[in-house]
C-alpha cells in the first residue's frame, strides 16, 4: 500500500529524478511532467494527494498553474518549488493559495516531512468534510513550516514593520515642522476699516 499519490513538475529532468526517488523510496507513488501543460492535464485526471510544481517552467508556470488548480476546485495540495527566494513570488505563491514553498536546492528529509504534513493536512480536510484551504487557519502547525516558507513570513513581517515605522516618522516630521513653522504675515485690514489702536477702541 503506498503511502499517497504525488506529482512533481519541473521542466529539469535531474530535479524531477531527485524528488521521484526520495519521495518513492518512502512509499509514495510517485508521477513525473516536464511542463506545465502536461502537469495540469495530470492533475485533471487524477487525485492526487500532493504536487510539487516548478515557479518558471514551460507554460503555464508553477504560480497559473497554481491559480488554476484553485479555480478548478481541485483539493491536491500544492508546493511552488523555485531556485531563488523572493518576497513577492513567496507572498503570491501564498495568496493563490500554496500549501507551503521549497527552496532549490532542496534538503531531502525536509521534502520527505514536508510531504508528511502536505498528507496529514489531507486527511483532515477529508475527515472535516471542507476544503484544505478552509480548515488551513485551524492548522497552523501543519501548515507553512518549512523553513523557507518560515523566512518568507519573518520577511513579510520585517517588511510591514518597517512600513509602519516609516509611516510613524513621516507623521512626526509633519506634526515637528508644523510647530516650528514661521508664524504668517498679518492679515490686512479691509478697505474702509480703521485699523484699531493697542488697547481696544475707545
Amino acid at each position: 500500500m503506498t503511502q499517497g499519490a504525488i506529482l512533481i513538475a519541473d521542466d529539469e529532468e535531474l530535479i524531477r529524478q531527485v524528488l521521484a526517488g526520495a519521495l518513492g523510496e518512502v512509499g509514495y507513488a510517485v508521477e513525473t511532467a516536464d511542463s506545465g501543460t502536461r502537469a495540469w492535464a495530470r492533475l485533471q485526471e487524477h487525485a492526487f494527494d500532493l504536487a510539487f510544481l516548478d515557479i518558471r517552467m514551460p507554460e503555464p508556470g508553477g504560480l497559473d498553474l497554481l491559480l488554476r488548480v484553485q479555480t478548478a476546485k481541485i483539493d491536491t495540495p500544492i508546493v511552488i518549488m523555485t531556485g531563488q527566494t523572493t518576497l513577492s513570488n513567496a507572498i503570491e505563491a501564498m495568496k493563490r493559495g500554496a500549501f507551503d514553498y521549497l527552496t532549490k536546492p532542496f534538503d531531502l528529509n525536509e521534502v520527505k516531512a514536508l510531504a508528511a504534513r502536505a498528507l496529514e493536512a489531507r486527511r483532515l480536510a477529508s475527515q472535516l468534510d471542507q476544503p484544505l484551504l478552509a480548515v488551513h487557519g485551524r492548522n497552523e502547525q501543519i501548515i507553512g513550516r518549512s523553513p523557507a516558507m518560515q523566512d518568507v513570513y519573518k520577511m513579510a513581517t520585517q517588511s510591514h514593520q518597517a512600513y509602519l515605522d516609516t509611516d510613524d516618522k513621516l507623521a512626526q516630521d509633519i506634526k515637528a515642522d508644523t510647530s516650528t513653522a514661521p508664524p504668517g504675515p498679518a492679515p490686512h485690514p479691509s478697505p474702509g476699516t480703521q485699523p484699531t489702536a493697542p488697547g481696544g477702541p475707545r
